[in-house]
């Protein structure tokens, strides 16, 4: 069982990874076009800045979600290293068990969040304000499958490949 849970971790992070490159580079693009166009051309691209806005707060949350299954978030391996094995692994599940939490909680309340913003709308695209908000617990949700993966591990002494 815990490893299908890995497995799926691995997987879905793969997809999320796949979409912060695309994202990166529309983000890139979408910026260099409104550098050229407004001093090679004197024209704004009036909706770059929220679509920009809307790709950043998307490479924030899924990329933490990222940052997670790769085990790249900040850690304080010196202290943990020199614990006994038992207690490394305890404390690795309370690691993943906060990760758990912290995902949940953006889920629900970034759910609350998006469905409050529903009604308002984005000046240049028009786009609800929800739009951008769902991300949020889009994220969440994705970082609390990858800890419940990694809790998964820790209690079973399993590895993750990443």
């Amino acid at each position: 069982m815990t490893r299908r849970l890995l497995n799926a971790s691995t997987a879905l992070n793969r997809a999320v990874e796949v979409a912060l490159f695309l994202l990166a580079a529309a983000m890139s693009t979408l910026t260099l076009a409104q550098v050229i166009a407004r001093y090679g051309l004197n024209h704004s691209i009036f909706w770059s800045e929220e679509v920009g806005r809307m790709i950043l707060i998307a490479l924030t949350f899924l990329g933490a979600s990222a940052a997670w299954a790769r085990g790249a978030h900040i850690g304080i391996d010196a202290a943990v290293a020199r614990l006994p094995a038992g207690a490394r692994r305890w404390v690795r599940a309370f690691g993943c068990a906060c990760g758990i939490g912290f995902g949940v909680f953006l889920a629900v309340y970034g759910t609350e969040f998006a469905w409050f913003a529903r009604r308002g709308v984005m000046s240049a695209t028009g786009l609800s304000r929800s739009v951008p908000a769902a991300v949020v617990p889009l994220g969440g949700a994705v970082l609390a499958f990858h800890a419940l993966a990694d809790l998964a591990a820790a209690v079973t002494g399993a590895e993750r490949n990443r």
